[in-house]
């Protein structure tokens, strides 16, 4: 048995918040992001980097705002309880760990994705789905990079700083290398080979169906080790703002090499069309379209390092929101258990199994990524929600740093959010609404069969929480084609539709919530805790 500690360790610094905020964006994203963007938006991908960087800057200082005020594990689910009750804080908790533990799948799937270049018996058919062995390879790897993690974040911090500076030097390599040896500098103009037009729909489909809102959103981890992090006041919306430019300019230089050394051939027919030899490998496809061979064996390696940095990662967090969601007596006290490095073990073991569940339903990366945006991004709807409420209710408590513009801004990305798991697509966010559902359940039946007092005893708070759910199932049957609706709804209406709505959603949400006292109570218990640990 595990020795249990009683708190976690406070050992990342600064540029260990960077190095780890890098990390979560420089995954396997580089790999794959680039190329479906280009798909859905040609040229105009560019554009759509910056976009997906803005709208995760104001979520990242959202979620700053709360862990620096709260530095503790699960912050943003933990003031949800403070905010909107246990009920909140159950749907939120479980559907964070669902995208978290799908996390170290995708990374994982994408190393034996590439892997099968050399070893194509890893997939099969012509979307390039895993095989049967390759979904136990990715198992094995998940379980391989758990095991990493048992020996502590001290150590598991600076090994991912090594990692870092290799999965920079990499995309930094590979764009510098194409923009050298092959750039078409006409595949950037809207004639001739840009045969389809830049529409708001295009943009749309790169940050959702291209992966740049789950390549972008990556820097999330930072604000999950809050309660690690040496000066959390300071470090912590540093940590985001660096992480999120430095992020968002290295792949805009990959974007442009990536589009300028494709063959005019590749896009005759139009980006939509855009096709690659290797369409399982584009960068190694791309590479031997410049005549660099050589690189392209480079990058298979950087294809099992950089994606496996990640997974290293999202190990780590999942593993820690376990541990939180066993704080509040939503997952079993073993969770709680800690090995005398201050590692949650018992919460590591069953991440792996969850993660091997996913990897044998959902065998292709695209489907994964989609899947993972819609849990993550429904799971922290509550934050700017939340934001909002302790400032309404807890005016004049301590803030180390404050979400520039106000309650505007936290309007702004509440309607992000609620868009990002729009936009994911139908068959992507439906089944996190059986989840909900069957959470809720669960949480009501239980203890009327078990005898014990009820789990949740009020769900007032949750009331806003139902009618999001509807408008995004409605509109998202009518909606664009492009996200899995019939059509119903021409060009982008649906998500003008959505944006307006979700202004009442969150006049709604923020009035929802538990008696001002309590909410106030809750927050003092919180500050408590997090003074105690430090």
């Amino acid at each position: 048995m595990a020795e249990v500690a009683t708190s976690l360790r406070r050992d990342i610094g600064r540029w260990g918040l960077v190095a780890l905020g890098i990390s979560g964006v420089v995954g396997s994203g580089w790999l794959y992001a680039p190329f479906e963007a280009a798909k859905q938006a040609g040229s105009a991908s560019l554009i759509a980097w910056i976009i997906g960087a803005a709208l995760m800057l104001i979520m990242g200082f959202c979620l700053a705002e709360i862990a620096c005020a709260f530095p503790v594990s699960g912050s943003s689910a933990q003031v949800a309880t403070a905010t909107h009750g246990r009920g909140m804080s159950l749907v939120n908790m479980w559907l964070l760990y669902f995208a978290y533990v799908a996390t170290p799948a995708i990374e994982a799937t994408s190393i034996v994705t590439y892997s099968a270049v050399y070893l194509p018996w890893m997939i099969v058919g012509k979307e390039a789905n895993l095989s049967l062995a390759g979904q136990g390879v990715t198992i094995l790897l998940v379980g391989f990079f758990t095991v990493l993690n048992f020996f502590g974040v001290r150590w598991f911090i600076r090994i991912n700083s090594w990692i870092t500076w290799w999965k920079l030097a990499i995309p930094i390599g590979v764009a510098i290398a194409l923009l050298c040896t092959r750039f078409e500098s006409k595949n950037f103009t809207s004639s001739g080979i840009d045969r389809d037009p830049i529409t708001l729909q295009n943009l749309l489909g790169a940050l959702s169906s291209g992966g740049i809102i789950f390549t972008l959103c990556g820097f999330r981890i930072i604000a999950d080790l809050a309660a690690e992090s040496r000066n959390p006041g300071k470090d912590i919306p540093f940590a985001f703002l660096v992480a999120t430019l430095f992020s968002v300019v290295l792949y805009l230089v990959v974007q442009i090499a990536f589009i300028g050394a494709l063959d005019v051939s590749s896009i005759s027919q139009g980006w939509s069309q855009l096709q690659l030899s290797q369409d399982n490998a584009p960068f190694i496809a791309i590479l031997m379209i410049a005549g660099l061979p050589l690189l392209a064996k480079v990058l298979y390696v950087d294809a099992i390092i950089s994606p496996g940095g990640s997974c290293l990662a999202y190990v780590a967090s999942t593993g820690r929101i376990g541990y939180a969601a066993a704080q509040q007596s939503f997952a079993p006290k073993i969770f709680l258990a800690l090995t005398k490095s201050g590692v949650p073990i018992v919460s590591l073991l069953v991440c792996w199994g969850v993660s091997a569940i996913i990897v044998l339903t959902y065998p292709k990366w695209d489907q994964l990524a989609k899947l993972n945006t819609a849990a993550y991004f429904l799971s922290v709807i509550t934050v700017p929600v939340s934001v909002a409420v302790i400032r309404r209710l807890d005016p004049t408590g301590h803030r180390p740093f404050r979400l520039p513009g106000g309650i505007v801004m936290c309007a702004v990305a509440f309607a992000t959010n609620v868009l990002i798991v729009y936009w994911s697509g139908i068959w992507s966010f439906a089944p996190l609404m059986g989840i909900l559902a069957v959470i809720m359940l669960i949480a009501v039946i239980t203890p009327r069969i078990r005898g014990t007092a009820p789990i949740i005893t009020n769900w007032r708070p949750l009331r806003w929480l139902i009618p999001t759910i509807i408008t995004l199932l409605v509109i998202g049957v009518f909606g664009n084609k492009d996200f899995g609706g019939s059509g119903w709804l021409p060009g982008s209406l649906d998500s003008a539709i959505i944006g307006v709505l979700s202004i009442g959603l969150f006049i709604l949400a923020i009035h929802s919530t538990r008696p001002a006292k309590e909410v106030q109570s809750e927050l003092a218990v919180l500050r408590a805790v997090a003074n105690k640990s430090n």
